[in-house]
C-alpha cells in the first residue's frame, strides 16, 4: 500500500514538474516570438521614417546620440526640410556676432526644430523676424539661431547647448521644454540610433508608463524627478559660468476642453518647473495660458506639436518677454 502511495506521488510530482516545464518553454517561446515581432516592426518604422531618416546621423558624442546631418535635403508630406552647413534647420549661420547684433539660441526638440511646418514658420525663425522690427535694447539686428532636433530630451538638449549653443555668443538661450522630454530613454522617432536590449521590455515598459497620455506625462516627471533636478541644475550653472541669461519656456500639451478653465490637466507639472527654475537662477515662461485661450485642434497637429498658427502663438508670447524682460 505505501509502496502504490509513494509511486502515485512520484507520478503527480513527475507530471506536476513536467507541466511547469511545458509553460516554461511556452512562455519562453512566447516571449521569444515577441521579441522577434517587435524587432521586425521596428525595422519596419525605421524604413518608413524615410524623410526624418535621411536627415540623421549617429553623433561622436555619446550623450547626444544622434545629430543632424550637415547639408542633407528631403521632403516630408511636401514640406521641405534642409539642414544647415552647421547641422540645423535653419539658414545658413553667420559667423561671430557683430557689432550691434542681438543674437538669440534656440534649443529643443522636434517643436523648435519645426515639425510639420515650413521652416519660416518654426518659431525661432518667427521669433527672429518679429524681433527685427523692434531690435531689443537698441540693437541694429536680430538673430535668432534654430538648434532645434527632431527627438531630442532635455540632457541631449543641454549636451548640445553645452558642446556647440554657447559657442555662438548669444546673448540669451531659450530652452523650449517639451512635458515628454524626461523620457530620454525613447526619445525621438530615430530608434536605429538607440536600440535597446529587449524590444519586448521597452514594450511593456511603455505600456506601464503611459494607459493614457494624462498618466504618462505626470508618472515620467514622477519617475525622473532627480533627473529634471539634476538638469535644471546643470542649466543653471551653465547659464551662471557663462554668464548667459537661460529662459526655460514650457510648452503645454495639446490636449484640453474648451471653457473658461481650458480643462487642461498637468498645470501642476508647469508649477513644479517653475519652481526648479527659479531655485537655479532661470528665468521661465509658461506658454500654456496663451495657448490654451483658443482651442487645441486651432493650435496643434496632434498633442505634441503645434501648427503653423501655434508656432505664431509661441514666437509672439517669446517676443512679448523678451521685450519686457530687456534681456
Amino acid at each position: 500500500m505505501s509502496c502504490s502511495s509513494s509511486s502515485r506521488r512520484r507520478t503527480r510530482r513527475s507530471d506536476t514538474a513536467a507541466r511547469l516545464l511545458l509553460l516554461t518553454g511556452s512562455l519562453l517561446l512566447c516571449g521569444i516570438v515577441a521579441e522577434l515581432g517587435l524587432r521586425q516592426w521596428q525595422a519596419q518604422s525605421r524604413a518608413e521614417l524615410g524623410a526624418v531618416g535621411v536627415i540623421h546621423r549617429a553623433s561622436e558624442d555619446p550623450e547626444l546620440v544622434y545629430e543632424l546631418k550637415p547639408g542633407a535635403r528631403t521632403r516630408r508630406d511636401g514640406i521641405a526640410i534642409e539642414i544647415n552647413a552647421d547641422g540645423f534647420r535653419d539658414d545658413p549661420f553667420p559667423g561671430p556676432r557683430r557689432a550691434g547684433e542681438y543674437r538669440v539660441v534656440a534649443v529643443g526638440d522636434s517643436v523648435t526644430a519645426g515639425w510639420a511646418v515650413a521652416m519660416p514658420e518654426a518659431w525661432p525663425q518667427r521669433l527672429e523676424a518679429l524681433l527685427s522690427k523692434q531690435p531689443p535694447g537698441g540693437a541694429k539686428r536680430v538673430t535668432v539661431l534654430n538648434l532645434g532636433v527632431y527627438g531630442y530630451a532635455t540632457r541631449q538638449e543641454l549636451r548640445l547647448l553645452e558642446t556647440r549653443g554657447l559657442a555662438y555668443q548669444p546673448d540669451l538661450v531659450i530652452l523650449l521644454y517639451h512635458l515628454n522630454d524626461p523620457d530620454a530613454a525613447d526619445a525621438g522617432q530615430l530608434r536605429s540610433f538607440r536600440r535597446p536590449t529587449s524590444y519586448l521590455l521597452h514594450w511593456l515598459r511603455g505600456l506601464r508608463l503611459a494607459p493614457d497620455e494624462r498618466e504618462y506625462h505626470s508618472r515620467i516627471h514622477e519617475d525622473h524627478a532627480d533627473e529634471i533636478a539634476a538638469d535644471f541644475r546643470r542649466l543653471g550653472e551653465l547659464s551662471r559660468n557663462s554668464g548667459v541669461p537661460v529662459l526655460v519656456a514650457v510648452l503645454p500639451v495639446f490636449e484640453w476642453e474648451p471653457g473658461p478653465d481650458g480643462g487642461y490637466a498637468w498645470a501642476d507639472l508647469h508649477r513644479g518647473l517653475e519652481r526648479l527654475a527659479g531655485q537655479n537662477g532661470l528665468d521661465f515662461l509658461d506658454l500654456a495660458p496663451r495657448l490654451t485661450a483658443e482651442s487645441a485642434a486651432s493650435v496643434s497637429n496632434g498633442i505634441w506639436h503645434p501648427n503653423a498658427h501655434g508656432q505664431a502663438l509661441i514666437a509672439d508670447e517669446l517676443r512679448r518677454w523678451v521685450q519686457a524682460s530687456g534681456r
